[in-house]
């Protein structure tokens, strides 16, 4: 099992003959902001997130192809993630973002080029962000607190 692009499950999602070639766009961005006297100054650096560009070969019958072809459609539309494993790396939680295939239907052969993307998952973070009004009943029976810059309005009389 050297290439294998797998489903959520686990599962091979497209059963293919062979790996025609790989692309991986893997890179970082500095960022940068203008300052004095028209320079720029460097101060982080964001990890992009991965891009990979696969074409496959799949030989068979019609009825073989056009599953392919249909599983490759369902996999672009919705949001299932999928694995791709090389014999040099292991890319998880990828997503399909387009497909475009080359039919030769006498060779019973079908190209099809894939654009996968890293999707990363990040979870969210809960907190208790009280405002320090202890155990009491009544908020406004709390300790007074001074959390920030309090406006006036004078209304003039008349």
């Amino acid at each position: 099992m050297l290439w294998t692009l797998l489903n959520a499950s686990g599962l091979k999602a497209v059963h293919f003959t062979s790996i025609l070639g790989l692309k991986i766009d893997d890179q970082g961005k500095a960022v940068s902001t203008p300052i004095e006297r028209g320079s720029f100054a460097n101060y982080n650096k964001v990890q992009s997130p991965t891009e990979i560009n696969v074409s496959l070969g799949i030989q068979g019958a019609s009825f073989v192809l056009s599953l392919a072809l249909e599983t490759l459609k369902e996999l672009q539309r919705g949001t299932e993630l999928v694995s791709l494993i090389t014999p040099s790396d292991y890319y998880d939680s990828l997503t399909l973002e387009a497909h475009s295939y080359e039919q030769d239907n006498e060779k019973g052969f079908l190209t099809v080029f894939l654009t996968l993307r890293e999707i990363r998952q990040v979870g969210a973070q809960v907190g208790n962000f009280g405002f320090g009004f202890g155990n009491v009943l009544n908020p406004t029976s709390g300790d007074t607190l001074n959390i920030g810059k309090a406006q006036c309005l004078a209304l003039g009389s008349e």
